[in-house]
């Protein structure tokens, strides 16, 4: 698998062409998978704020390589090897909404793991809108939960997968229908247009709020994503 990523490459991409690249990667896994690479430095630098100081001016002057020879780079204890290359192969790539349709709940978990660790910003919202927009399945969705709190994401647009996880975690328990319920009815109060509606809805809101609070049907997060979104409108 990891031979054919570094080998299939669409007409006009230079990810692996050892003809034009100017720097070496080898990436090393904990399980003692090494695999070298041959990439580019303005590719790298443009893409990922990591690269971008390993890469800056300052290490390459101190690199002085003969200009026929590219720079070194290794990369040690990588969780997985293939998923990093992916995700290097996703910087070459024009359109990452469609590159990123082809992947998997799984893989493109994680991709998003490694593209937030190196802070490449597009791949990270690519993957954050696959997921908001991609089927789960009970065991992906606690993976996802559980990544986003990780890795701390809602200040580069993963609230709305945020708030589908809330909503579908709560689904899944007692009272879950009530939280939803509860959920679209306050989205229409903080964002409605209508003074009169919003004043109707909002005593609505009030009573299930008070009528709710004793079970905790709300979860807390819920609310405050809400109030977030709609404040950051």
């Amino acid at each position: 698998r990891i031979s054919d990523l570094l080998v299939i490459r669409s007409p006009g991409n230079q990810f692996n062409d050892p003809n034009s690249s100017d720097v070496k990667l080898t990436l090393s896994s904990k399980d003692g998978i090494s695999i070298t690479m041959c990439v580019h430095r303005q590719i790298l630098v443009a893409h990922s704020r990591f690269f971008a100081m390993k890469l800056s001016d300052r290490w390459s002057k101190q690199q002085l390589p003969p200009s026929s020879s590219p720079y070194i780079v290794e990369i040690s204890d990588c969780d997985d090897v293939e998923v990093y290359i992916e995700t290097l192969m996703l910087m070459y790539c024009r359109d990452l909404r469609k590159k990123m349709m082809r992947q998997d709940v799984s893989r493109v978990l994680g991709i998003l793991k490694v593209s937030a660790a190196i802070g490449f910003d597009a791949g990270v919202l690519s993957c954050l809108e696959y997921l908001e927009a991609a089927p789960w399945s009970e065991d992906e969705e606690y993976r996802i939960a559980s990544l986003l709190s990780e890795l701390h994401l809602e200040n580069v647009g993963a609230t709305e997968v945020l708030r589908r996880v809330s909503v579908e975690a709560s689904n899944g328990s007692n009272g879950g229908s009530n939280d939803e319920v509860l959920l679209n009815l306050l989205h229409i109060v903080l964002e409605g247009k209508d003074e009169k509606a919003r004043r109707d809805m909002k005593t609505l809101v009030s009573k299930m709020l008070r009528e709710n609070s004793s079970g905790n049907d709300l979860r807390k997060e819920s609310l405050y994503l809400a109030c977030d979104g709609c404040l950051h409108k």
